[in-house]
């Protein structure tokens, strides 16, 4: 079996068809031999990317928006499109849920202050307190 030196296989794709073993040509093609995209292996028909681009053009839709309507992983999609901008401004906040968790906290954080200056009233009236700490 024929061994292809390592140089040829990272320069012109020309080069790497007419310099490859018969046995390897299938593998080995040029880019307008192409007609899909490929990542990782993973085969993707081009029109997919076309449709990923012109939703981003035309309709302005997000990464995850996109890869939901096509059922295509976020990460192939990002690869697709992330270097067409938006067209739109973004949404003020897409996790509802992030405004309840802050007052939650918030509130917590509250109430161990209180705690503490309680705690602290109690434990300055003691000889044997020294030193308070809080983290």
């Amino acid at each position: 079996m024929e061994r292809l030196e390592r140089k040829y296989l990272c320069h012109e794709r020309g080069t790497l068809v007419s310099l490859a073993p018969t046995h390897f040509r299938h593998i080995l093609r040029t880019a307008r031999e192409r007609t899909d995209v490929r990542l990782g292996g993973v085969a993707y028909p081009l029109y997919l990317r076309k449709k990923a681009q012109a939703l981003r053009r035309e309709k302005h839709l997000s990464i995850d928006e996109i890869a939901a309507r096509l059922a295509m992983p976020r990460t192939t999609i990002y690869c697709w499109v992330g270097h067409i901008p938006l067209g739109r401004r973004r949404r003020d906040n897409p996790h509802p849920g992030a405004r309840r968790m802050v007052a939650k906290y918030r509130r917590e954080r509250e109430e161990a202050y209180e705690l503490g200056r309680w705690e602290f009233r109690r434990l300055a009236c003691l000889p044997t307190f020294r030193d308070f700490v809080a983290l």
